[in-house]
Protein backbone atom coordinates (compact mmCIF):
# COMPACT_ATOMS: atom_id res chain seq x y z
CA UNK A 1 0.00 0.00 0.00
CA UNK A 2 0.81 3.44 -0.68
CA UNK A 3 0.94 6.90 0.66
CA UNK A 4 1.50 9.65 -1.80
CA UNK A 5 2.25 12.89 -0.99
CA UNK A 6 2.51 16.37 -2.94
CA UNK A 7 4.86 18.68 -1.89
CA UNK A 8 2.77 22.39 -1.75
CA UNK A 9 5.46 24.95 0.24
CA UNK A 10 9.16 24.38 -0.69
CA UNK A 11 9.55 23.68 3.04
CA UNK A 12 7.42 20.59 3.73
CA UNK A 13 8.37 17.38 4.95
CA UNK A 14 7.09 14.13 4.37
CA UNK A 15 4.78 12.42 6.86
CA UNK A 16 6.96 10.07 8.86
CA UNK A 17 7.80 7.26 11.13
CA UNK A 18 10.63 7.00 13.99
CA UNK A 19 10.19 3.17 14.63
CA UNK A 20 8.88 1.81 11.19
CA UNK A 21 6.14 -1.33 11.85
CA UNK A 22 6.10 -0.22 15.44
CA UNK A 23 4.30 3.07 15.34
CA UNK A 24 0.83 3.37 14.94
CA UNK A 25 0.80 7.05 13.69
CA UNK A 26 2.79 9.31 10.85
CA UNK A 27 4.70 12.67 12.24
CA UNK A 28 3.38 15.74 10.46
CA UNK A 29 5.74 18.71 10.73
CA UNK A 30 5.16 22.76 10.69
CA UNK A 31 5.78 24.33 7.43
CA UNK A 32 6.15 27.87 8.72
CA UNK A 33 6.21 29.52 12.50
CA UNK A 34 2.88 29.53 14.16
CA UNK A 35 2.18 31.39 17.29
CA UNK A 36 -0.09 29.86 19.33
CA UNK A 37 -2.46 32.32 21.17
CA UNK A 38 -4.51 31.03 24.91
CA UNK A 39 -7.80 29.63 24.17
CA UNK A 40 -7.80 30.04 20.39
CA UNK A 41 -7.83 27.42 17.53
CA UNK A 42 -4.90 28.10 15.04
CA UNK A 43 -4.60 26.62 11.77
CA UNK A 44 -0.86 25.07 11.32
CA UNK A 45 0.21 24.74 7.81
CA UNK A 46 2.10 21.28 6.45
CA UNK A 47 2.19 22.17 3.10
CA UNK A 48 1.79 19.09 2.25
CA UNK A 49 -1.35 17.04 0.42
CA UNK A 50 -1.53 13.42 0.44
CA UNK A 51 -3.20 10.14 -1.18
CA UNK A 52 -3.76 6.72 0.44
CA UNK A 53 -4.66 3.96 -1.37
CA UNK A 54 -8.65 3.52 -1.91
CA UNK A 55 -10.28 3.81 0.16
CA UNK A 56 -8.26 4.53 3.41
CA UNK A 57 -7.97 8.44 4.85
CA UNK A 58 -6.26 9.39 8.34
CA UNK A 59 -7.47 10.83 11.67
CA UNK A 60 -5.12 13.16 13.42
CA UNK A 61 -4.11 13.16 17.38
CA UNK A 62 -2.48 14.62 19.45
CA UNK A 63 1.31 14.23 20.10
CA UNK A 64 2.16 13.50 23.64
CA UNK A 65 5.07 16.26 23.78
CA UNK A 66 2.85 18.59 22.70
CA UNK A 67 0.15 17.73 25.49
CA UNK A 68 2.29 18.20 28.14
CA UNK A 69 2.93 21.87 26.88
CA UNK A 70 -0.92 22.39 26.93
CA UNK A 71 -1.49 22.20 23.44
CA UNK A 72 -4.31 20.39 21.92
CA UNK A 73 -5.25 19.34 18.49
CA UNK A 74 -8.71 19.99 17.54
CA UNK A 75 -10.60 18.39 14.55
CA UNK A 76 -8.76 16.05 12.42
CA UNK A 77 -10.65 14.19 9.88
CA UNK A 78 -9.00 13.23 6.55
CA UNK A 79 -11.74 11.95 4.02
CA UNK A 80 -10.20 9.51 1.23
CA UNK A 81 -10.87 11.93 -1.62
CA UNK A 82 -9.81 15.43 -0.12
CA UNK A 83 -6.32 16.78 -2.18
CA UNK A 84 -6.09 20.19 -0.46
CA UNK A 85 -3.00 20.99 2.26
CA UNK A 86 -3.40 19.33 5.01
CA UNK A 87 -3.27 21.89 8.29
CA UNK A 88 -3.74 21.23 11.63
CA UNK A 89 -5.54 22.96 14.02
CA UNK A 90 -4.19 22.83 17.70
CA UNK A 91 -5.17 25.79 20.94
CA UNK A 92 -2.73 26.63 23.69
CA UNK A 93 -4.90 25.47 26.55
CA UNK A 94 -5.68 28.41 29.15
CA UNK A 95 -4.36 26.45 31.83
CA UNK A 96 -1.42 25.47 29.88
CA UNK A 97 1.97 24.39 32.70
CA UNK A 98 3.56 27.60 33.19
CA UNK A 99 7.83 28.57 33.58
CA UNK A 100 9.05 29.09 36.81
CA UNK A 101 9.02 32.91 36.07
CA UNK A 102 5.46 33.20 34.16
CA UNK A 103 1.95 33.86 36.07
CA UNK A 104 -0.35 33.67 33.55
CA UNK A 105 -0.45 31.43 30.28
CA UNK A 106 1.86 33.04 27.70
CA UNK A 107 1.62 32.95 23.52
CA UNK A 108 3.65 29.45 21.90
CA UNK A 109 5.55 29.25 19.17
CA UNK A 110 5.81 26.26 16.88
CA UNK A 111 8.74 26.44 14.68
CA UNK A 112 8.96 25.49 11.04
CA UNK A 113 10.10 21.95 11.21
CA UNK A 114 8.49 21.04 14.42
CA UNK A 115 6.30 17.56 14.43
CA UNK A 116 2.64 19.50 15.43
CA UNK A 117 0.25 16.37 14.89
CA UNK A 118 0.07 12.10 14.56
CA UNK A 119 -1.68 10.93 11.13
CA UNK A 120 -3.21 7.60 11.92
CA UNK A 121 -4.53 5.53 8.39
CA UNK A 122 -7.77 4.21 8.86
CA UNK A 123 -10.31 2.88 6.23
CA UNK A 124 -13.80 4.59 5.91
CA UNK A 125 -16.84 3.73 8.53
CA UNK A 126 -19.23 1.17 7.35
CA UNK A 127 -21.94 2.68 5.46
CA UNK A 128 -25.25 1.99 6.72
CA UNK A 129 -28.97 2.79 5.94
CA UNK A 130 -30.24 5.34 7.79
CA UNK A 131 -33.85 4.54 9.05
CA UNK A 132 -35.71 6.94 11.29
CA UNK A 133 -38.10 4.96 13.40
CA UNK A 134 -40.10 5.90 16.24
CA UNK A 135 -38.76 3.02 18.94
CA UNK A 136 -35.24 2.20 19.55
CA UNK A 137 -34.82 -1.54 21.04
CA UNK A 138 -34.49 -1.85 24.76
CA UNK A 139 -30.66 -2.40 25.80
CA UNK A 140 -29.17 -3.23 29.49
CA UNK A 141 -27.43 -0.22 29.07
CA UNK A 142 -30.40 1.92 28.06
CA UNK A 143 -30.19 6.17 28.39
CA UNK A 144 -27.15 5.47 31.02
CA UNK A 145 -24.78 7.81 30.17
CA UNK A 146 -21.34 9.54 31.37
CA UNK A 147 -20.23 6.81 33.81
CA UNK A 148 -22.66 4.86 33.99
CA UNK A 149 -20.50 1.62 33.43
CA UNK A 150 -18.11 2.74 36.09
CA UNK A 151 -20.81 1.94 39.34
Amino acid sequence: MKLRWKKLHPNAKAPAVAHAGMDLGYDLFAVEDAVLRPGRVTLVRTGLAIEFDPPHGALLFDRSSMGNKGIKKSAGVIDAGYRGEILVQLTLDMDAPLNKEETKVVDYTIRAGDKIAQMIPVKPLTVFDVEEVDVLSTSTRGEKGFGSSGK
